[in-house]
């Protein structure tokens, strides 16, 4: 009979930190009381859940759409195949806006996919007026599923780009598709929207639009 350690260091691979990440969601279990466990003898309700996700993994399926969730600014997102999986360095986004939004401010995120960045704002600066949109109405689903688990109040709305928006904001924010169509990197990328990756032939056309048409939508001194 094989272990869990010993099942992870024959069959992990290059995926044994994800597999093993897998393993501890399965059983319920910490990193602590996984690691006094590994020595313990794996099922085979175990095997066949690490084996189906390590061929997900090698087609290039993200670990955070195996775990449902994803972690950014120290919160937890629900994610599927529907909304991109929220990268680190996004987070400078919410670092700027803060900085940048008085008291009181409204926002309006442009593309919010999961709703990492609108509700990671809106839990630093419960004083922001913020509303966020999508062309996707599936990801505007999870957004607003985010929203209620984090208690937060942002408004959703379906929109492409400017199109339905009325009013006038202080701070316009968006992370767009910033992708070329025809990107080698795209491979690599295969699982997620496309619609939020690849914005055409150049990758230039949804900054285009933004940078275009924000000064419609911005009120004196706003910032995009």
């Amino acid at each position: 009979m094989s272990t869990i350690d010993k099942w992870l260091r024959q069959n992990g691979g290059s995926f044994r930190h994800e597999l093993e990440i897998l393993a501890r969601e399965h059983l319920g279990v910490s990193k602590a009381k996984f690691i006094r466990k590994s020595d313990h003898i794996i099922n085979s309700s175990l095997v066949s859940h690490l084996s189906d996700a390590h061929s997900r993994l090698k087609k290039g399926t993200p670990l955070a759409y195996l775990l449902g969730y994803k972690e950014f600014w120290s919160l937890e997102f629900q994610v599927n195949r529907n909304v991109l999986v929220p990268r680190p360095e996004t987070e400078l986004i919410i670092e700027k806006s803060i900085e940048l939004a008085n008291h009181g401010d409204s926002v309006l995120e442009l593309g919010t996919g999961s709703g990492a960045i609108a509700i990671a704002l809106a839990k630093e600066r419960p004083d922001l007026t913020i509303t966020a949109t999508d062309i996707s109405i599936e990801a505007l689903k999870i957004a607003d599923k985010n929203a209620k688990k984090h208690k937060c109040e942002i408004t959703l709305e379906h929109a492409d780009w400017f199109s339905s928006i009325a009013g006038k904001w202080n701070l316009i924010l968006s992370n767009p598709p910033y992708i070329a169509e025809r990107d080698p990197h795209l491979n690599f990328l295969a699982e997620e929207p496309r619609v939020a990756l690849v914005s055409g032939p150049t990758g230039f056309e949804a900054l285009d639009i933004l940078i275009e048409n924000a000064h419609h939508h911005l009120k004196p001194y706003g910032h995009l």
